[in-house]
């Protein structure tokens, strides 16, 4: 908005007088000035929820928005323009959020929520147009920690902390196999106080896992037993995973590096790692001279590792097997890594030390973020661990923080404060320029057109 277009009609001191006005109204009663140039335009307000939002998921065509809260309901928005079309009354309490996960072919969803702390909660399979409820998945006998679709989205995978992971039929929600990945056992409570007293309730029995990519296998593991392979429709053990190649007897892992595809498992070896097919967890390539496994690029073709002594990190690739590139100047501490979807950029988040922006093109670091070092700690909470998030594009990035902040991947530079908007904030998996984030009342959201400059 130009207010002295003609300068020798509005004297300069008469131009300054009115944005000042303009600036003492806005500070006031605070307004939105839209200019041509913003990266960050507020496109609508979806509101509906009586309570703070805690999850906001895209459906995978990018059609509907799904927002859940601790009112109890999960409601789905149409995104084209704005209006709401189905809510889901699920369960929930005052300081849970029901969590939500779409099918593939994005027709359902499945949510999982709790009334409270000590409840162990249930998990529902819904119709995604028309809010039915088609199934509530009973036989879990703890709280669920993970909830994932097969590729075709025909069955669903719960993990659980009493032992086992769970395959269900997402047509009836009938149970189709329980994959025992330690000794089961039945909670008696959830409450943290009342399991001091109960001794069987000290056991850490927490099971992860995930489908392989044609969804036939299922790969469980935890910290009390090996990694294993499971047929998905039987619940046969096909495979117990040796991870340490030097040990006697498969052992435990406290964590699983698979591809994004989930076709291959990294496993080290003394000399490099090799890359175990997730179906069979036979060998299916080996990579020399490459150190600890961190993290792969999104089309699996990238593999970053990094060694001690001094520090490095490096990119490899996974084909060839060849080194591309050690990351410049690489600084210790440096743990969490997020790819922009093309590949191009990483944001490496520091233990100890800022976050760096990275060309994984050429190991060059471009800039340092201004979040410091991240601390996760039972006591204390995390402090800047929140994961980075990228557009569809990787033209923007963002910091899962309470304070939405977006920065432009070429070069880290800062593209916009959205001094209203609330974290979390989630890109349009098929729209690059749309955004959702919370409100700053946390109960409303905001859809925002981004273009950046």
């Amino acid at each position: 908005m130009n207010l002295c277009a003609d300068i020798s009609q509005c004297t300069l001191k008469r131009c300054a007088q009115r944005y000042l006005m303009l600036a003492l109204i806005c500070a006031i009663w605070p307004c939105a000035v839209v200019r041509a140039n913003d990266p960050a335009r507020l496109q609508t307000i979806l509101r509906g929820h009586i309570k703070s939002i805690g999850t906001l998921t895209f459906s995978p065509d990018g059609a509907t928005l799904a927002t859940s809260s601790a009112d109890g309901t999960v409601r789905l928005w149409r995104v084209r323009d704005g209006a709401g079309q189905v809510v889901l009354h699920v369960r929930a309490g005052r300081h849970t959020n029901p969590q939500v996960f779409w099918s593939p072919d994005g027709r359902r969803l499945a949510t999982y929520s709790r009334r409270s702390f000590e409840d162990f909660g249930e998990t529902q399979i819904w119709d995604a147009d028309t809010g039915r409820l088609r199934a509530t998945l009973e036989g879990h006998r703890g709280n669920v920690i993970t909830v994932e679709w097969s590729p075709d989205s025909r069955m669903l995978l719960t993990t659980c902390d009493d032992g086992a992971a769970r395959v269900w039929d997402a047509e009836t929600g009938s149970l189709r196999a329980t994959l025992a990945q330690n000794k089961l056992r039945q909670k008696l409570t959830n409450s943290p106080f009342k399991a001091l007293f109960t001794t069987k309730n000290l056991d850490f029995s927490f099971t992860f896992g995930t489908f392989a990519a044609d969804g036939r296998a299922v790969v469980t593991y935890s910290i009390e037993q090996p990694p294993k392979i499971w047929d998905a429709t039987t619940g046969a053990l096909q495979a117990t995973l040796q991870m340490d190649v030097t040990a006697f007897e498969p052992k435990p892992v406290y964590d699983l590096l698979l591809s994004p595809d989930r076709r291959f498992i990294v496993r080290k070896t003394p000399d490099g790692v090799e890359l175990l097919d997730a179906a069979t967890g036979d060998t299916a390539r080996a990579l020399k001279g490459v150190g600890a496994a961190l993290s792969f690029s999104p089309d699996g073709r990238v593999l970053l590792t990094y060694t001690t002594a001094p520090f490095t990190i490096s990119l490899w690739d996974t084909t060839t097997g060849q080194k591309l590139w050690d990351v410049e100047h690489t600084p210790a501490g440096l743990g969490g890594f997020f790819w922009s979807p093309d590949g191009a950029r990483i944001v490496a988040m520091g233990y100890g030390s800022n976050a760096r922006l990275l060309d994984a093109r050429t190991g060059r670091i471009l800039t340092k973020l201004p979040y410091g070092g991240c601390t996760n700690d039972w006591l204390c909470g995390d402090n800047d661990c929140e994961p980075f998030v990228f557009s569809a594009d990787g033209r923007v990035f963002l910091k899962q923080k309470q304070k939405v902040k977006l920065w432009r991947a070429a070069d880290g530079t800062l593209l916009a404060l959205l001094t209203e908007a609330r974290g979390p904030g989630v890109f349009s998996p098929t729209d690059p320029r749309l955004l959702a984030t919370r409100s700053s009342d946390k109960k409303s959201v905001l859809l925002w057109m981004i273009e950046p400059q």
